[in-house]
């Protein structure tokens, strides 16, 4: 009998030890930058090949896209990673999705090793490379589940660039600025996607396929960023 319950004793306890979440731990690797593409996207070395890693989290100014314009403060964007990431060793995070459909990395760029453990928010700060594009303004978030870990952080660094109106921000507002008194306000609508929490153009291809219930009208740009909304890689809005 005694017997039967250390047995009964031993299962559960395994049992139970199975069920219990392993501790979170981040791992980098270093690599060495060969080339900046543009603010958002570097090239490296990773495992012996030639890649291009795309940041998490954050979308900058374009400035070389086939089909696309440079962008307003897209150059300056790139010259920011530029001086900050040529030629210079870096650390590379990865998150639950390792590429993107272009068949880039997707990868946190650390200036210096990841923490072993949970990261706090004054790592990312001071050696996040992602982070660093949104504290001063060169980029907006972009966020596209699953490879979330570090949103929340960095919806703190956008809030607080937008608030200093660092780098595009305050761009946006010496444009807005310049427009003569006299000109009527151009009003400026786009459309959210409660779901995705995407925002785009009217006239956006994915527009016409988002279902009724999850359309929103969004005034401005603005107003959409504050709500939580990324903007749509496709209408650039």
């Amino acid at each position: 009998m005694k017997f039967r319950n250390l047995s009964l004793y031993l299962f559960l306890s395994c049992l139970s030890l199975s069920f219990t979440p392993a501790a979170f731990a981040v791992e980098s690797t270093a690599v060495l930058v060969q080339r900046v593409i543009d603010g958002d996207t570097i090239e490296v070395v990773y495992n012996a090949k030639k890649e291009h890693i795309r940041l998490i989290g954050v979308d900058t100014p374009e400035t070389v896209h086939p089909s696309k314009a440079v962008q307003p403060f897209g150059p300056e964007a790139s010259s920011y990673t530029k001086k900050a990431l040529d030629g210079r060793e870096v650390w590379l995070e990865f998150d639950v999705e390792p590429r993107d459909r272009y068949g880039r990395l997707l990868a946190y760029v650390w200036l210096a090793p990841a923490p072993a453990g949970e990261a706090t928010n004054d790592n990312i700060r001071e050696d996040m490379f992602n982070a660093h594009l949104l504290l001063h303004g060169y980029g907006q978030i972009a966020t596209y589940p699953p490879n979330v870990r570090y949103v929340e952080f960095f919806r703190i660094c956008q809030t607080e660039a937008r608030e200093h109106s660092h780098g595009l921000w305050g761009a946006e507002i010496a444009r807005e600025s310049k427009q003569p008194a006299s000109s009527p306000a151009v009003a400026s609508v786009y459309i959210g996607n409660r779901n995705s929490k995407i925002f785009h153009l009217p006239n956006c291809s994915s527009v016409g396929k988002m279902s009724e219930k999850n359309r929103v009208s969004i005034k401005t740009r603005e107003d959409a960023i504050k709500e939580g909304f990324s903007p749509c890689k496709t209408c650039s809005p």
